[in-house]
């Protein structure tokens, strides 16, 4: 099974790992290759039915554990991956994801808890602070406190984060238009013209800088 898996069969790998489960259900390599099938075929229910048989078999086995909080952070279902990425971080697994899954997941619950988030969040931040999602979910989170009592702080704080990852953000934005302005290059000298203009376009759209509507105005005065 593992070797037609690795071939790309991914159809005939798994009718061999239901074959194996068939023999032994306790089989926790099968249950995880026979998930990860489930789950590059789009059929999540059933991979995570089976890594929840296998956490029921071992729960000591983290690996199951965050196969399965991926899947339930991935397809929206909040509360769930919550519970699994506290128990991951509960088990020392504190790694900056686990830290930054939780706190978004305590935003994106029905019972939103800010102050939790924000817990999970900074910690996040402390072991990653070049992650602009981290900020920027941070300063979403001090924003939307309303606790009037520290209203100034907590948007001060907002202000801090979301300037972080305007921060983090501007270098990549810069870099992406200068690819844009490059590929545009490309394409006009091999008369690809609708294609230069639209990729000058979305340099203009990260950076206004006058030279690119030169560059546009001479393709359309040259073309």
């Amino acid at each position: 099974a593992f070797a037609y898996l690795k071939k790309g069969n991914f159809e005939y790998a798994t009718d061999l790992f239901n074959k194996s489960l068939s023999i032994n259900n306790k089989n926790l390599i099968a249950i995880k290759n026979l998930a990860y099938l489930y789950s590059v075929t789009r059929k999540s229910d059933k991979a995570i039915q089976l890594l929840t048989t296998g956490i029921e078999t071992d729960s000591s086995d983290m690996d199951l554990l965050t196969s399965r909080a991926q899947l339930y952070y991935s397809n929206n279902n909040f509360k769930a991956a919550l519970d699994d990425y506290l128990a991951l971080l509960s088990s020392g697994d504190s790694s900056e994801i686990n830290l930054e899954r939780a706190g978004i997941c305590w935003i994106k619950t029905r019972d939103r808890n800010l102050s939790e988030a924000i817990k999970y969040l900074l910690l996040a931040y402390r072991k990653d602070t070049s992650d602009y999602r981290t900020c920027s979910y941070l300063g979403f989170c001090y924003y939307n406190l309303n606790d009037t009592n520290d209203i100034v702080n907590d948007m001060n704080s907002s202000i801090y984060y979301y300037n972080k990852a305007i921060e983090i953000l501007t270098p990549v934005n810069n870099q992406l238009g200068l690819i844009y302005r490059y590929r545009a290059a490309s394409e006009k000298i091999n008369g690809m013209y609708k294609a230069a203009i639209n990729s000058y376009l979305l340099a203009l759209a990260v950076e206004s800088d006058p030279d690119i509507y030169m560059e546009i105005a001479n393709i359309y005065d040259e073309k």
